[in-house]
């Protein structure tokens, strides 16, 4: 039998937070949630009141997404992280980091 010394590091860095879950599988996905061209131009973030950020590297393409593909990109996050995680979308001009 193995000490809890030697088990509990293991354990530990199995319980990774929900948050950074969260985060990791919506930045793994959203290749496949955007496209290649908007994936190019975007970051995705998580905001702490369940809004789905995305932060644009350009102003025209903030607002064609969003009077265009802000719904489709919604919808296909829910599917991704779960549809009581992201309830709507925001739209933030910036830097790409």
């Amino acid at each position: 039998m193995d000490s809890i010394k030697n088990v509990l590091p293991s354990v530990i860095k199995n319980l990774q937070s929900p948050e950074i879950s969260k985060r990791s599988r919506l930045s793994r996905e959203w290749p496949e949630i955007v496209g290649p061209v908007l994936e190019k131009h975007t970051q995705p973030r998580v905001g702490n009141q369940k809004e789905l950020i995305i932060w644009v590297d350009q102003s025209s393409l903030a607002y064609e997404i969003h009077q265009k593909y802000s719904q489709t990109i919604l919808k296909r996050a829910q599917a991704a992280i779960g549809e009581e995680e992201v309830t709507r979308v925001v739209i933030r001009v910036g830097q790409l980091r």
